[in-house]
């Protein structure tokens, strides 16, 4: 039997329903209705910020797009380049950005290491010590690293530069990651070392060691396919890269057949170390040791010849491995410019840089569409609508890119049809969407890093697809269900939440992308940052803009994990959380006193519960229940409180519970 209270003037009402008997009260269905309007809300004023639009037809759009396979010689000042120069000049500049990538992820990995095991509380198991450096790590991963460079051009050479950028950029990265890694695994082995009496530093090493060397190999391989993609974007900085070809060279249109070599080759190099990276993971990463057989019956001499045998030699693969990763070390360190600025810049620099620790607060109180808030809002509605691009083409070609859904062999097309999107920078896309969108700067802004979303999207989606339990699927297969109908009950369904977690931290990427393709003006507020950046005198300004970037950042990151949690926990916050606690707390008194078991109402009248229940009051503490006990029977309860100490040999607060329990409290 199900009874229900209620009607549109009680909607916001406590309800209780009777099954069978049960009492039990009606979720509120008031946050998925505001959260719904909100969705709402924000969709329509992206439209209005954004204002799609289309100043020329798909015709002409699609006339520019094949210059970039017009491979005709072009002219840059008195120079004549053919496309044979173009190619020479890429693969040298890819080289130099492979240099200065590696020894950047090196030194990164090396200062991330210690900075996680710091942030980590479950080795640390502070809040006074990890707490700090969790907060200073979000602080600095928050800025963009667009504008570490553009400073750091101000001081270093461009390729001490690129490297010292490189090593913040994947420092922040890895360290997050690790320590997230490391507050989700079992860790009793370091308690049990800690039992043993071992020191904390040569504990945790022989500990978490093995383990962790793991990890940091696998998020190091994946940092450098990252890394190798940012490499581009430094060009805008002036470092020499391939990204200086895209944005400067080659950004004319009358030059867009050089671009699409420069283009090509890129994408090329980057599903080549994309490949490489994933047999790295493959076979030497996860690569298991076999098991060594061997017959029991023969003498020792002859086991002990099995044995060496059949040991394994990857350790010389290892070893070659090892050095390779030395020798191109060696030639980064080589190559690299080890030499800073003129003593005039570094005078200028050091009498400038604490401008940025005294931003100029005259930007938040400009007209409207000169403000800083104003422009960072259009900002968060390009990343967000970008967001929605990527989402609404990420998620068919992901599903394509998947083993499970197009098998082995014919998922690969899709697969190097995403990497060959991300590949290529967000501004490369900006420039090419100029001549579609014109003065809608804002549209062509949003466009480029959604396309870009696509490939970061696509990727994630095929991942966790590959992963999941494909149970299911066989299950609705022998069931003769279509492809569609198993794609989406099984497959989609499965990894929903986790695509749009993804998406909601991807938000917060788009965001600290629009410097990026503010260099091109597809954004107000990125343009704004760059031209502060590059001069000197402006820094005061510049710090405005960083403080609004790590709000802005900080704020997203933190909506960003609460979503994520809620799809994929199915809770905002975590357990251990104290405001978790408190709402579980209240949640099980509210139950006990619904509960028709629990003995509270033989001292409560029906109006105190219904009073307790509104007002959230607590159940009545111990002491509270055996004053009322020792009042009403003072004499019979000291009786037999001595009589159970006497007899029992129980202390007084435990023969106290006894009376308690005896008479119904």
């Amino acid at each position: 039997m199900f009874k229900s209270e209620g009607s549109f003037k009680n909607f916001n009402n406590y309800k209780v329903v009777s099954i069978n008997g049960q009492v039990v009260k009606k979720k509120n269905p008031w946050l998925i209705t505001i959260l719904a309007l909100i969705i709402t809300a924000l969709i329509i004023s992206i439209i209005f910020v954004i204002k799609p639009g289309f100043t020329s037809n798909l015709k002409s759009f699609g006339d520019s797009f094949k210059k970039l396979f017009n491979y005709e010689n072009i002219r840059i000042g008195r120079a004549d380049i053919s496309i044979t120069d173009t190619v020479i000049k890429t693969l040298n500049l890819l080289g130099e950005t492979i240099l200065f990538s590696v020894l950047g992820v090196v030194v990164g990995i090396i200062f991330s290491i210690p900075l996680a095991l710091l942030s980590s509380k479950s080795i640390v198991k502070k809040l006074y010590i990890y707490m700090p450096f969790r907060i200073i790590m979000s602080i600095i991963r928050a800025i963009p690293v667009l504008i570490y460079a553009f400073i750091l051009f101000e001081l270093f050479s461009p390729t001490l530069t690129a490297t010292i950028t490189i090593s913040i950029f994947v420092m922040t990265l890895m360290s997050k990651w690790l320590y997230e890694e490391l507050d989700s695994v079992d860790l009793s082995s370091l308690d049990a070392m800690d039992a043993a009496g071992n020191q904390k530093i040569r504990g945790t090493l022989r500990s978490i060691a093995p383990y962790l060397s793991r990890s940091i190999l696998s998020y190091g391989v994946y940092a450098f396919e990252i890394t190798i993609r940012f490499s581009a974007i430094l060009g805008l900085v002036g470092i020499q890269s391939v990204g200086l070809l895209i944005s400067s060279d080659y950004q004319n249109s009358s030059r867009w057949g050089h671009l699409g070599i420069v283009l090509i080759i890129l994408i090329f190099t980057i599903i080549l170390i994309e490949c490489i990276a994933l047999g790295f993971k493959k076979f030497v990463i996860e690569k298991r040791e076999k098991q060594i057989e061997f017959d029991s019956n023969r003498n020792l001499w002859i086991l002990k010849k099995q044995v060496e045998m059949q040991k394994s030699k990857f350790w010389i693969v290892k070893f070659v491995l090892l050095l390779c990763l030395i020798f191109i070390i060696i030639l980064s360190l080589i190559n690299t410019e080890w030499r800073m600025a003129s003593q005039i810049k570094q005078q200028l620099f050091k009498n400038s840089i604490s401008d940025i620790f005294n931003p100029d607060f005259g930007q938040f109180i400009l007209p409207k569409k000169q403000n800083v808030i104003y422009l960072a809002g259009i900002g968060i509605s390009i990343s967000i609508g970008a967001v929605v691009i990527g989402l609404i083409f990420s998620i068919p070609l992901g599903l394509l890119a998947s083993k499970n859904v197009s098998g082995k062999y014919f998922s690969w097309i899709f697969r190097i049809i995403l990497i060959s999107i991300r590949s290529i920078p967000a501004f490369t896309y900006g420039i090419l969407f100029f001549s579609l969108t014109g003065n809608h700067i804002e549209f062509a802004g949003a466009l480029a890093l959604g396309i870009h979303s696509i490939g970061m999207l696509g990727k994630l989606t095929y991942e966790k697809i590959d992963d999941i339990d494909i149970s299911s699927k066989e299950a609705l297969e022998t069931m003769g269900n279509s492809k569609g109908i198993i794609t989406t009950r099984s497959l989609l369904a499965q990894v929903m939440p986790i695509i749009l977690s993804n998406a909601l931290y991807r938000v917060e990427m788009n965001f600290k992308s629009l410097i990026e393709i503010g260099a091109i003006g597809a954004c107000v507020f990125g343009a704004n940052v760059i031209m502060f950046a590059t001069d000197l005198r402006l820094y005061h300004e510049l710090g405005a803009y960083i403080l609004v970037i790590i709000a802005v950042v900080l704020i997203l990151e933190q909506i960003s994990n609460l979503g994520r949690n809620k799809l994929i926990k199915g809770r905002f916050l975590s357990k251990d959380n104290t405001i978790s606690k408190i709402i579980l707390r209240t949640k099980k008194m509210k139950a006990m006193l619904y509960s028709e078991s629990f003995n509270l109402h033989k001292i409560l009248t029906e109006e105190k519960i219904k009073y307790n229940i509104y007002v959230g009051k607590k159940v009545r503490k111990i002491n509270e229940s055996y004053n009322e006990i020792y009042l009403k029977n003072k004499s019979l309860v000291e009786k037999e409180i001595e009589s159970l100490i006497k007899n029992k040999k129980i202390n007084k607060k435990s023969a106290q519970l006894t009376i308690m329990q005896k008479y119904g409290y």
